[in-house]
């Protein structure tokens, strides 16, 4: 396996005041506001209902809530996802830490795989740093999330330079079970959430290493996965594609991992060993600080945290 390299202090990424996105317009704010606001009466069902009602009245065509980022793109959020207008109201909707570095990997012309692509952040981040030769590939299975990543990506006008798949990435291209979070869309996952919040859909899965080939792509450079447990899978199903890639960023999930029987640290080594890469970080979610890659740490935020995100470069990518 090759050396996994520490983080420099020229790679420290430490949480900053900077915001990633705020709302678009004073509607905006409120449609947003009025989604997250209430407090303890939201134990009310009259007063939901009422919320909802307004919400619908102030969002974009009664679903949306539009918010702009310094990265040159919009990003409609659902207006019904309390959680994530959550986040967007306090300012990020993407670990900055992840986005620097992403920054600093993706280059003019390159070929870049977003799995997992929900609303499309990543892809249009990643798009708008591509300049006219490259492509996003954006895998989303869950149908209603994909139609708002549609969205966003006609309203950017990215069409040419995001294809996009409703498809799940796996280790086998047939149909899979995939687990609809009802309150959570962001959890939604093939591996089973299994609560009352939750229902089961059929999707239909892919092998990256199969629809690169059948799209005449020899190679990926950047990938970067977010499958709420779903990456053991996934990363089954590229292996040859991780021999090309400069750089991969993937979550580890404690809980979901457990379900499917996957240890964390063997999932890093084993894409570390496919990839052939020479710099392995985490993500402390805690402090937003990059952590050179020491097993034991890293299981030890992961028992802490539940999600870290992992890194893997090439020598000189980062």
């Amino acid at each position: 396996m090759p050396e996994a390299s520490h983080s420099s202090p020229s790679l420290e990424v430490t949480r900053r005041k900077s915001r990633d996105c705020r709302p678009a317009s004073v509607r905006d704010w409120l449609a947003a506001h009025a989604r997250v606001r209430f407090g303890r009466l939201n134990k009310f069902a009259a007063v939901r209902a009422a919320r909802d009602v307004l919400v619908r009245f102030m969002a974009r065509d009664g679903t949306g809530i539009l918010f702009l980022t310094p990265y040159g793109f919009q990003i409609l959020l659902p207006a019904t996802y309390t959680n994530f207008v959550m986040m967007a109201l306090d300012g990020i909707l993407f670990h900055l830490p992840l986005l620097e570095l992403a920054r600093r990997a993706i280059r003019p012309g390159d070929v870049v795989v977003d799995g997992g692509s929900n609303i499309g952040f990543f892809a249009l981040f990643a798009a708008g740093l591509l300049g006219e030769n490259g492509c996003v590939f954006a895998f989303e299975p869950d149908p209603e999330t994909f139609l708002l990543l549609r969205r966003n990506v006609e309203r950017n006008g990215m069409t040419g330079m995001v294809q996009l798949e409703e498809k799940a990435l796996a280790d086998a291209n047939r149909s899979f079970d995939f687990s609809v979070a009802v309150q959570e869309p962001m959890l939604s996952s093939l591996v089973a959430i299994g609560d009352h919040d939750s229902r089961a859909i059929c999707v239909q899965g892919v092998r990256l290493d199969d629809y690169l080939r059948l799209n005449g792509k020899r190679k990926v450079d950047v990938i970067k996965l977010d499958l709420e447990g779903g990456e053991p899978s996934a990363l089954d199903g590229m292996s040859s594609t991780l021999a090309t890639a400069r750089l991969i960023i993937f979550e580890v999930n404690e809980s979901q991992l457990e379900k499917v029987g996957v240890d964390p640290v063997t999932l890093v080594v084993r894409t570390i060993q496919r990839g052939a890469f020479d710099t392995v970080l985490f993500i402390d979610v805690q402090t937003d600080r990059i952590c050179g890659w020491e097993p034991e740490k890293f299981r030890a935020a992961l028992h802490e945290y539940k999600c870290v995100n992992v890194l893997c470069a090439k020598a000189g990518v980062i």
